[in-house]
């Protein structure tokens, strides 16, 4: 037999992205297993969102997440539990950094009560068998209540520092970052990943304080997995349904979410 090696056709570009608007329509669930006087609390939300790419490498986000059914109790890092309110409403930008790696920036209220901004810079090597990756946030906290919004100052700094290696032998991703997590805590975490066509599945455990978490994260895609470009608003479900089990609910090892991420990114053009 005769081989000839040969480079895949460029895919055709459909549609602009600049052109169109997502609404998006996701679940968030949250749930906490064995406490003393309840078996399980349960927290069941919807959130729409709206997306749109008005310029190249950019990206806004706007969301309201609106509660279903709660078991959760206020708490002093999340006060407005259970009432309607923001969710995620933020800038993202993208640039490649000639000769130094793929940069981006995000700005706005973010995920678990905190605002203000994020920056990070990621470096690909050996055709993307090692992933160097870094981030620094600067936020405060954010809260919508029932005496109207309550927030600080943008003084807290977190991030990471990172290292993913993708053995050519193993279809798995080996990574190891150093962080500065969200409630002052300084620790290491280890993941292995492995994905299997789009649905994506971790193993994980972090040290910090003395503390060790340990947990799975699973990433499923939701249809439809080849989304319409027709129209200039669509209406679709999130794209991914991202999961989460942590043994301990103690928020040791807890980074800063709803963040651009520069991995994601890469993973999702390769």
């Amino acid at each position: 037999h005769e081989w000839a090696r040969t480079d895949p056709a460029p895919a055709r570009r459909e549609r602009s992205t600049r052109r169109a608007v997502d609404l998006l329509l996701g679940p968030l669930v949250a749930f906490e297993l064995g406490r003393i006087y309840d078996a399980s609390e349960v927290r069941l939300e919807i959130q729409p969102q709206l997306i749109a790419n008005p310029w190249p490498g950019g990206r806004l986000r706007a969301s309201w997440i609106v509660p279903v059914s709660n078991d959760f109790r206020p708490t002093t890092l999340n006060p407005d539990i259970g009432r309607p309110r923001p969710g995620p409403v933020t800038v993202e930008h993208y640039a490649w950094w000639r000769g130094v790696g793929l940069a981006s920036g995000t700005a706005g209220l973010l995920g678990d009560n905190r605002w203000g901004f994020s920056i990070g810079l990621a470096r690909p090597l050996r055709q993307g068998l090692v992933l160097l990756d870094a981030q620094v946030d600067r936020t405060g906290f954010f809260a919508w209540e029932d005496g109207g919004v309550t927030y600080s100052t943008p003084s807290l700094w977190t991030g990471f520092a990172g290292l993913t290696v993708r053995p050519p032998q193993l279809d798995v991703a080996l990574r190891a970052r150093a962080a500065r997590y969200l409630y002052g805590d300084d620790g290491v975490e280890f993941e292995l990943r492995r994905g299997m066509g789009d649905v994506d599945l971790a193993f994980f455990t972090s040290w910090s304080e003395d503390v060790r978490v340990s947990g799975v994260r699973l990433t499923l895609p939701v249809p439809p997995l080849t989304r319409p470009t027709g129209s200039a608003v669509r209406v679709l479900p999130v794209p991914r349904f991202a999961m989460e089990y942590r043994d301990e609910a103690t928020p040791f090892g807890v980074g800063l979410v709803e963040t651009a991420s520069r991995e994601d990114l890469l993973e999702d053009l390769a």
